[in-house]
């Protein structure tokens, strides 16, 4: 299945890219996707272990369990706290 996955800042800098897609085995999640992403892009296991980033599919943040479906948008984010 193919599932488009778009990078903010700082972690597009890191991949070298804004958007990409993957494609994962049916029945994947999160964790799964997170995984590949480590594997392709080891640099971007630092950045993620440093501030890990909040994950939306769609328009819902999702936790690492949130099954995949074909062709689902993911966003990941790094999280920012103001005040």
């Amino acid at each position: 299945m193919r599932i488009h996955i778009r990078l903010a800042e700082p972690f597009w800098r890191t991949v070298g890219k804004r958007e990409f897609s993957l494609e994962l085995t049916k029945g994947a999640c999160v964790k799964d996707l997170i995984s590949e992403l480590r594997e392709r892009y080891p640099d971007l296991t630092i950045e993620m272990e440093e501030t890990p980033p909040v994950i939306f599919v769609g328009e819902e943040e999702a936790r690492h369990d949130t099954r995949l479906e074909d062709d689902d948008h993911v966003h990941l984010v790094w999280p920012i706290a103001g005040g």
